[in-house]
């Protein structure tokens, strides 16, 4: 995304696939001030908020590049 200037969702099927779980979710932000602005961003989203608390999620990892946060939630 930050190579594209574009945020999108795109390749996450493929990230999704190679995680090896049956749930996977993504959030992806870009252009906030702050990581707390990011997760407030994302925690007044009714659909990004609740790719956080999906149960049925119990792994998290984010990534950063330039602007660009990805939230990747897998699970069972």
């Amino acid at each position: 995304m930050a190579k594209t200037g574009q945020l999108n969702h795109d390749e996450f099927p493929s990230r999704a696939r190679r995680s090896g779980l049956a749930r996977c979710v993504e959030n992806v932000g870009w252009n906030y001030r702050s990581p707390e602005g990011q997760f407030d961003g994302w925690r007044t989203s009714p659909g990004h908020n609740a790719n956080m608390l999906d149960p049925r999620v119990d792994r998290m990892g984010i990534g950063t590049v330039a602007d660009y946060v990805t939230m990747i939630s897998c699970g069972k």
